[in-house]
């Protein structure tokens, strides 16, 4: 790879038949994206590794349809020496692809709830202090969320009550953007100290 971090943002095409994307998938994804109890998120998930396959076809020259997609003990998705991440949100995917460990989320202002049960579930009692000064809290929330479900799916370790009450030191980059006229968020962690990333949207 030519960069340390890419970034992807894709809408969903779903009037691609869900058969027609196992086609072009190995059947250790197949297996993998059909665990999923939701037909719909098979279908994002099919869709999701459709796409990383092009991408790392066309832009490395890697078929990722020769790698086994391996599982951490906590579910999270690998091949062996490629790194990437992938989240979904609404009808969009989100990809990072890196050449060491990445964590990467999308979520959309619509999905957040300014509730006090969700503030108690998500911030810990630093942050809490701190969204109670802060004007636009569905936003706060929305950041919040997102640097922590990147994080720990950068560590690989995945997402619970108890990891969502810790204070993250180490900063992630994040990006907002206006989508299905909402206010989406981008969160990134990765191994690089980086300022920016850009998103690619290109792929479709």
């Amino acid at each position: 790879m030519n960069e340390k971090l890419k970034v992807y943002l894709i809408k969903i095409n779903y009037e691609i038949q869900k058969n027609t994307l196992k086609e072009f998938l190995n059947i250790s994804i197949i297996n993998h994206c059909m665990k999923y109890k939701l037909c719909r998120k098979q279908y994002d998930s099919l869709y999701a590794f459709y796409i990383l396959r092009k991408i790392y076809l066309n832009e490395f020259n890697i078929d990722i349809n020769n790698f086994e997609l391996k599982e951490n003990e906590y579910g999270k998705p690998y091949f062996d020496n490629l790194y990437f991440n992938i989240s979904n949100s609404m009808n969009y995917i989100a990809i990072a692809i890196s050449k060491k460990e990445v964590g990467i989320d999308i979520e959309f202002l619509f999905n957040i709830k300014e509730k006090k049960e969700y503030e108690r579930f998500i911030l810990t009692k630093k942050e809490l202090a701190e969204f109670s000064l802060i004007e636009d809290k569905r936003k706060y929330l929305l950041t919040k969320w997102c640097q922590k479900e990147s994080y720990f799916k950068f560590k690989g370790t995945g997402i619970d009550f108890q990891s969502l009450k810790i204070n993250i030191k180490k900063k992630g980059l994040f990006k907002y953007l206006n989508l299905n006229d909402d206010l989406a968020c981008i969160y990134i962690y990765c191994k690089y100290n980086l300022n920016d990333f850009v998103i690619d949207l290109n792929y479709n």
